[in-house]
């Protein structure tokens, strides 16, 4: 669960430089076509894929609306997913779910489901501040052991991008894109399904010092707080092109592995 989301995408100017930089790629937001999976392709250039881990566009000639998204999950995953009327997040989640589809990272039939449910965040205890006060935060996202990924209606969804920059450059979060929050979540899911007694135990605090203090500094100050958020982190930053030392790799290999090696994915 993420409380403090952050993100950012590329500007239209540095779209240009990629465009520019490395050919056979096509990173035009004006992208026209009737293809739902040509819509949520990123790019076809390997070298791109390297450098960068592009952003969905939420233009108005790209995006999928709602209907089409849900149809979309539910056609090549088998998830049903309700996303209320939010545009947004029926994109985050559609592009998110193609990209771990590429990277043989198993959703298809995996029993997860998607839930606007404002009333699971609301009776959740809220975070604390430094000084005890309850923080007046309102989080996006949150999973649980019951396959649901709700998503809350209440967040401010409008603001998502610059709450995710915010968080990314404070050192707070692993990645600076909205869809890493989908990947953090997905992360999470992952990490119940493959092993739900390491997941159930992974909320416990990173006992050593010394791992608290390579987890901040490689991945973020959230994967700090527990065993969970780090394998969610880690995870997320690795989908979106982040390559971590032989350190952090043990770590997460130690509470999380699971089939495909995430360290090894394709960009």
């Amino acid at each position: 669960m993420l409380s403090n989301i952050t993100s950012t995408g590329l500007t239209d100017n540095n779209l240009l430089k990629l465009e520019n930089k490395f050919s056979g790629a096509s990173l035009s937001k004006n992208l026209e076509s009737n293809d739902i999976h040509k819509n949520l392709a990123f790019c076809a250039s390997p070298q791109l894929l390297k450098a960068y881990f592009l952003p969905v566009s939420f233009g108005k000639t790209n995006q999928l609306s709602v209907e089409k998204a849900k149809a979309y999950i539910k056609k090549e995953f088998n998830i049903d997913a309700d996303f209320g009327d939010n545009l947004k997040l029926a994109n985050l989640v559609a592009t998110g779910f193609k990209n771990l589809e590429k990277q043989n990272i198993p959703l298809k039939n995996s029993g997860l489901r998607i839930v606007c449910d404002y009333s699971v965040f609301e009776h959740r205890p809220k975070p604390l501040e430094k000084d005890g006060s309850p923080r007046e935060v309102e989080p996006a996202l949150m999973i649980t052991g019951e396959n649901v990924l709700y998503f809350n209606p209440k967040f401010d969804w409008n603001n998502l991008e610059n709450r995710i920059e915010k968080n990314f450059k404070k050192g707070n979060l692993a990645y600076s894109d909205p869809v890493g929050l989908i990947y953090h979540e997905i992360g999470h899911f992952l990490h119940y399904k493959s092993n739900s007694g390491k997941y159930k135990a992974a909320d416990q605090e990173i006992p050593s010092d010394t791992q608290k203090d390579i987890i901040q500094e490689q991945v973020s100050k959230l994967a700090v707080k527990d065993f969970g958020e780090f394998v969610a982190e880690v995870f997320a930053g690795t989908m979106l092109g982040k390559t971590y030392s032989p350190e952090i790799q043990e770590i997460y290999k130690d509470w999380a592995y699971y089939g495909p090696d995430i360290f090894r994915i394709d960009r």
